[in-house]
């Protein structure tokens, strides 16, 4: 059995990309006083930064879910941690409020091909009698995801700027795409629908 034929490789990897992507939608927060010192940002900025993310993820999952099942998961989610990944350098690299809330929205487009794209995978390669466990555990990720994003964050800031919290982010990406290119196969829908891209208008 090669290491991209592994269910178990195959969840480790997905889940871990489904960890970076939930981390980010916490994390930020704990940065948001240090980044309003720094940009001067106002408190409408700071709602931006803090929800741009999650509203693009959430305007974009199914029609970037449907894409995945189209074009092929594997390549879905690469190109998603990608964009991910250089999002939050972009963000890291940010000199005023408006491009870190422009970098957010790009993370939650590369979260929103990321997501879906995990679950379909775990889905398509686990025999059908373990389906209910790895989604359990997908799901009990997404969770932990959340919670170590808070706390990393807060571990970078008692010693770096809020630039180190994308900067982080970032190398977890990193890390994510090296795994996911070493583990996940690519897998498509049997019944292949077109994206549905006037859905979430």
């Amino acid at each position: 059995m090669t290491m991209r034929n592994d269910p178990r490789g195959v969840v480790l990897a997905c889940c871990g990309a489904l960890v970076v992507v939930m981390s980010a939608v916490a994390g930020v927060n704990v940065a948001l006083p240090d980044i309003a010192l720094d940009q001067g940002a106002s408190a409408t900025d700071l709602t931006w930064i803090a929800d741009a993310y999650t509203v693009a993820l959430a305007a974009l999952v199914l029609p970037a879910g449907a894409i995945g099942d189209d074009f092929g998961r594997r390549r879905t989610l690469i190109g998603g941690t990608l964009l991910f990944g250089l999002a939050n350098v972009l963000a890291a690299a940010a000199g005023s409020p408006h491009t870190i809330i422009i970098a957010r929205v790009i993370m939650g487009i590369g979260a929103a091909l990321i997501m879906p794209s995990t679950l379909s995978t775990i889905t398509a390669v686990v025999h059908p009698d373990h389906k209910g466990r790895a989604v359990g555990i997908w799901a009990g990720f997404a969770s932990a995801g959340s919670i170590m994003g808070l706390l990393i964050s807060g571990l970078l800031l008692e010693h770096y700027s809020w630039r180190s919290t994308f900067i982080g982010t970032a190398a977890m990406a990193a890390v994510s795409l090296l795994v996911t290119v070493a583990l996940v196969p690519d897998t498509k829908s049997a019944e292949e629908p077109a994206p549905d891209f006037p859905g979430p208008v």
